[in-house]
């Protein structure tokens, strides 16, 4: 941008100092009757300098650049607004899987009191591991919640990962206890 800048200077400098004769080489014109224009009569418009025109030119290329610029930025931002719905929807989905494999695990805790011998054990020991792996996707969920857009296709597979986990354990709890 420091580049084009220096350049468009550059270049104005060079027109304005070379392109535009002296006013000694200038031949001035004059209206063919003497003294003021009559009433009726209006000068006509002097001819625009190729600085000025030049200039006109790089206020509308700036002008077009910065509406490029504006309409970007609202796209991102509808397409980021769109987005940010969707991972509400994922969100919400992951929660409700959680929320019944945790119903599912809370049920057989209590079938797992009800054991005995070693399949009561077997099912404490796995009842441990599984409170780990639960404490594990609640805080990846919260994390997912936390995440930013950059972060947060790295905060569902940790959630995915970590919740696929907890639900084959659950299963195998399940396969234990019958």
């Amino acid at each position: 941008m420091k580049i084009q800048r220096a350049a468009l200077v550059a270049l104005i400098l060079t027109t304005t100092t070379f392109g535009c004769a002296s006013k000694a080489d200038q031949v001035e014109t004059t209206p063919s009757s003497a003294g003021s224009p009559a009433k009726g009569d209006t000068e006509a418009p002097r001819p625009r300098t190729e600085n000025e025109q030049m200039q006109d030119k790089l206020t509308e290329a700036e002008s077009a650049r910065g509406e490029a610029k504006v309409l970007a930025q609202n796209e991102k931002e509808k397409a980021d607004a769109e987005l940010v719905k969707t991972h509400k929807v994922t969100q919400d989905k992951l929660q409700s899987d959680f929320d019944a494999a945790d119903r599912r695990f809370n049920s057989l805790k209590e079938k797992a009191g009800k054991a005995t011998g070693a399949k009561k054990q077997k099912a404490t020991t796995a009842i441990a591991d599984i409170t780990k792996q639960q404490a594990a996707v609640m805080a990846s969920i919260a994390k997912l919640r936390d995440a930013t857009l950059p972060s947060w296709d790295a905060a569902k597979l940790e959630v995915d990962t970590n919740l696929a986990t907890f639900d084959k354990s659950i299963t195998a709890l399940e396969t234990t206890l019958q």
